[in-house]
């Protein structure tokens, strides 16, 4: 990405589909990611069924990829009702990033993903 008229370009897109609609939620989220990165750094956001999280500056920059640190859902500012979005049927989750300089190239790739997600529970016995 080094087009300053785009905000936020996505990146990747994934998709969970609970196996019970009636009882999922997703209850944390981890991402890491390889980059590059010249100018000033980027930042990069979570959309999670359209909802936007707040965006995470990277300030560091490199011509060769390198790992990023873990993210966790608290460093995107979900609020606890938007992050869990109990009992949907499916949860599309994209990742967007955008320099932080008209001059600067953003390029990602590895995106990993680690939910911790409840997808119904089995009654117990009795």
């Amino acid at each position: 990405m080094n087009n300053n008229s785009v905000e936020f370009k996505t990146a990747a897109r994934f998709v969970w589909a609970p196996n019970d609609t009636t009882n999922n939620a997703i209850l944390s989220t981890r991402c890491y990611f390889q980059y590059r990165c010249t100018g000033k750094g980027f930042k990069f956001r979570m959309v999670i069924n359209e909802e936007v999280s707040s965006w995470v500056i990277v300030a560091s920059t490199s011509i060769n990829y390198i790992w990023s640190h873990v993210y966790k859902d608290n460093d995107f500012g979900f609020n606890e009702e938007v992050k869990t979005f109990p009992n949907q049927r499916n949860y599309t989750i994209k990742f967007q990033f955008e320099p932080l300089s008209s001059s600067g190239t953003v390029c990602v790739k590895d995106i990993n993903v680690l939910l911790e997600v409840l997808d119904g529970m089995p009654a117990l016995p009795r």
